[in-house]
């Protein structure tokens, strides 16, 4: 979970003024990170990041979660316990504070956390992580 995001500091070191309109773009537009990497690059932050784990010589079902913690229904089902806690822990990280379990459920592949047996695990993982962010609060 620590690296999973390892390519938006990859992108951003090589592709300073690129990695900057990607930002700004996505800001501007809501629209999701990797989908305007995807545009600009033709690929994203978590491609980026699982090619160096890769070449690190990290376990495959590591690598491949962090390839696909957007879209989970593309990994492996190797990846699946480590991808559900990467993904569900990339949206909460998101939320800094979540209240509502619809908010979090709608930034959540809830088809692929229902097939791994992980969706009833959600409310559990969300009072951890509203508990956590009352006591660490973000400036």
């Amino acid at each position: 979970g620590l690296v999973h995001d390892m390519g938006k500091v990859i992108i951003a070191r090589g592709m300073p003024v690129q990695f900057a309109g990607i930002l700004r773009e996505a800001r501007a537009s809501g629209r999701p990170l990797h989908i305007v990497e995807n545009e600009v690059l033709g690929t994203n932050h978590a491609e980026v990041g699982a090619y160096l784990l890769g070449l690190w010589g990290l376990p495959f079902s590591i690598v491949d979660a962090v390839a696909r913690h957007h879209q989970p229904r593309l990994a492996s089902p190797e990846a699946s316990a480590i991808l559900a806690a990467i993904h569900v822990g990339d949206a909460l990280a998101k939320q800094r504070r979540p209240e509502s379990l619809h908010t979090l459920q709608a930034a959540l592949n809830m088809e692929f956390l229902e097939s791994t047996g992980f969706a009833a695990r959600i409310p559990e993982w969300q009072h951890v992580a509203a508990t956590y962010f009352q006591n660490h609060p973000i400036a």
